[in-house]
């Protein structure tokens, strides 16, 4: 595995807890944050998770819903 692959999965990883972390906070369930955006509680579950390569389309529809700006998703400290 590559140190770009590292930094991939790193970064599905902080995506996938912060939003977990987000959810729950607004007392979503997996299930109301996939009607809201279109993406399977399914596909929400493997991404809280980490274990799906995102594209910017779903990245900005799951901001969207959870009321936060893109660029947090990818921030460590949020």
């Amino acid at each position: 595995m590559t140190q770009n692959d590292h930094a991939a999965e790193d970064a599905l990883h902080c995506i996938g807890i912060n939003v977990r972390n987000r959810r729950k906070n607004l007392g979503l369930t997996q299930v109301e944050l996939a009607e809201m955006t279109g993406i399977g509680q399914r596909n929400i579950s493997m991404i809280e998770r980490g274990n799906v390569n995102l594209t910017i389309k779903q990245m900005q529809r799951i901001a969207s819903a959870l009321k936060i700006d893109l660029k947090l998703l990818l921030d460590s400290t949020f």
